[in-house]
């Protein structure tokens, strides 16, 4: 099982809202800690969860929510309301087409529960290597791809191709947020690099010793970042299937960074530091 920050990164969630769906007994997390208080979540729940968040997206009330899950709505139905919902949106702006896809993303999850590839998730070791980054806090997702394409355009012409490896992206924050995120940005480096180097909006890229992790689980993800969903939700099920928890900040690390315009050539590997899970006994609310 995940704590609520792991589970919000793993699902895309915000934590604030997991929390608040507990609140109101819509979303409840599979264990509470009757002595911390901290809540666990399994990934058991993501056909769940996914269901709530494609409703969500389409419009639905909270209310409404509510009486369709106490009604058992299937697949077919939900997709059924997203073609209709579709053909209202295609007459709205880009940003609602956006939000369309997301919702389609989480039906495809939902869709492909049970099918993870166990090859489809690499353990390897991370090593230790020098890091010329950036770590800023972005108003949303989009600046942090903005972010990268700068460092992508201004370095690589100033160094000796030799010298550097790929881009790669640091996530600091503790819980997925869509706004405020925290990130680190820059290029691992194989050989060191003197002096710092300016960007926009008074960033400032400087060398650091990036640690290393003696495993860490990895999956690529082909395409867009919007796409990532499946990705990390495999990735969960994964780590939490084979007894590992996670035990440092995501990485994803850009093997090939196409121009903005055609973001479906994207290749990322998405790695997360992982342990092995020392067995915890949670005794049941009956005994």
């Amino acid at each position: 099982m995940f704590q609520i920050g792991e589970f919000s990164k793993i699902t895309h969630v915000p934590g604030s809202l997991l929390r608040y769906y507990d609140e109101i007994g819509l979303f409840k997390p599979t264990h509470v800690d009757r002595v911390t208080g901290y809540r666990y979540y399994s990934v058991e729940q993501l056909p769940s969860l996914n269901r709530i968040m494609a409703l969500k997206d389409l419009g639905l009330s909270l209310k409404q929510i509510t009486r369709m899950l106490d009604k058992d709505v299937t697949t077919e139905e939900i997709r059924s309301i997203l073609h209709q919902q579709k053909v209202q949106l295609e007459q709205t702006v880009r940003n609602e087409m956006e939000r369309l896809h997301r919702v389609e993303i989480r039906l495809q999850q939902r869709d492909a529960e049970g099918t993870l590839v166990e090859q489809d998730i690499l353990l390897k070791p991370l090593p230790s290597q020098l890091f010329f980054s950036v770590r800023t806090v972005t108003s949303n997702w989009k600046q942090v791809g903005e972010l990268m394409h700068e460092i992508a355009d201004i370095l690589p012409p100033q160094v000796s191709p030799k010298s550097l490896g790929n881009l790669t992206v640091i996530l600091h924050s503790d819980m997925y947020e869509n706004a405020d995120v925290d990130i680190e940005v820059g290029y691992v480096l194989r050989d060191p690099l003197e002096g710092s180097l300016d960007l926009s909006h008074e960033r400032t890229l400087r060398t650091r010793q990036l640690p290393g992790a003696e495993t860490a689980a990895t999956i690529f993800r082909f395409g867009k970042y919007e796409d990532s969903l499946k990705s990390y939700c495999a990735i969960g099920t994964w780590i939490e299937k084979n007894g590992y928890q996670i035990v440092g900040p995501g990485r994803e690390v850009s093997l090939r960074l196409p121009p903005p315009d055609e973001p479906d050539e994207a290749v990322t590997e998405i790695q997360f530091p992982v342990q092995q899970r020392a067995p915890t006994h949670f005794i049941s609310p009956s005994q």
